[in-house]
Order: C-alpha cells, then sequence, then structure tokens
C-alpha cells in the first residue's frame, strides 16, 4: 500500500479534476444551447472560459504525472491502473477516479453532439451560399481562416452580379 498522503494527494488531485469537468460540462451543455439558438455573439465568452478550464485539466494531468512517477508508477493509463491496483481497500480513491472517468466520457459525448450542431449549421450556411450564388459556389477552394470561420471561394456570379 503506499503512503496515506500520496494516496490523499491523488485523491486530491482526482477531486480537482471532478471539479473541473463538471464546470466544462456545464460550458459545453450552454455552448450546446448557443449553438442550437445561433446565440454566436455569447459564444466567445463560453469559448475562452473552456480554455481555461482545459489548461486547468491539463496542469492537474501534469500534476497527476509527476505524482506517479514521484511513487515508483509510469505516467499513462498502465501506471493508473497500477496504482488503483495496489490500493483497492481506498473506496475514496476508486470512487474519485470512476466518478471522473463517467464526467470525461460525459464530456465528450456532449463535445461530439456540438461537433455535429456545428456541422449542421455549416451545411445551412453551405446551402444559403449556393443558393444565393445561384449554385456557382465551388466547394474545392472552401478554406478557413486563423478563427475556424470558413471562408468561401469567389464566384463568378456573386449576388451583386445578379
Amino acid at each position: 500500500m503506499e503512503k496515506k498522503n500520496d494516496i490523499q494527494a491523488f485523491i486530491d488531485l482526482l477531486n480537482n479534476a471532478i471539479s473541473a469537468s463538471e464546470k466544462l460540462r456545464e460550458l459545453l451543455k450552454k455552448e450546446m444551447q448557443l449553438l442550437a439558438s445561433r446565440e454566436f455573439d455569447n459564444l466567445s465568452e463560453v469559448l475562452t472560459q473552456k480554455t481555461n478550464i482545459i489548461d486547468q485539466l491539463e496542469k492537474l494531468e501534469t500534476q497527476r504525472s509527476e505524482l506517479l512517477v514521484s511513487m515508483g508508477y509510469s505516467n499513462d493509463v498502465e501506471g493508473t491502473k497500477s496504482f488503483l491496483a495496489n490500493n483497492k481497500e481506498s473506496n475514496e480513491l476508486s470512487r474519485s477516479w470512476k466518478d471522473l472517468m463517467d464526467l470525461i466520457k460525459e464530456c465528450q459525448i456532449i463535445n461530439q453532439s456540438n461537433g455535429m450542431v456545428v456541422s449542421k449549421n455549416q451545411n445551412q450556411i453551405q446551402q444559403a451560399m449556393q443558393i444565393i450564388t445561384g449554385g456557382q459556389n465551388n466547394r474545392g477552394g472552401d478554406t478557413y481562416n486563423n478563427k475556424g470561420v470558413q471562408n468561401y471561394s469567389s464566384s463568378s456570379r456573386d449576388l451583386s452580379k445578379a
């Protein structure tokens, strides 16, 4: 069994990651609502908050990896599994790890749903652009700018020439 201080430090890191992941889940849900209702003006603030939480989660992951290494485990999934297996008697440790993994899966599902909403919105914009340009919008020339917004290639028949 590992030293109690090491176990408690690992549990504390997991609980901090759980707290951050819960915040991320709520932001992802808010992002979904904004995307679905096309309230793009408020999206920037949510994206900034998401970035901050992801940075926080990355720092916690680095700390977790360093703690594992300091206890003689590898800093990967196998090292974590070994640490958990060697400390099965700690119910709080097992519960915190399971809670974190469940939250991560939930965040992944919401994020995938948000990606589908973004894709749907992009398709609707492309269809509208094809209507506006008389179907002359060449999709082969589509590009994205530095903010991830799709730029459409110019067409020989744009709206001003119609």
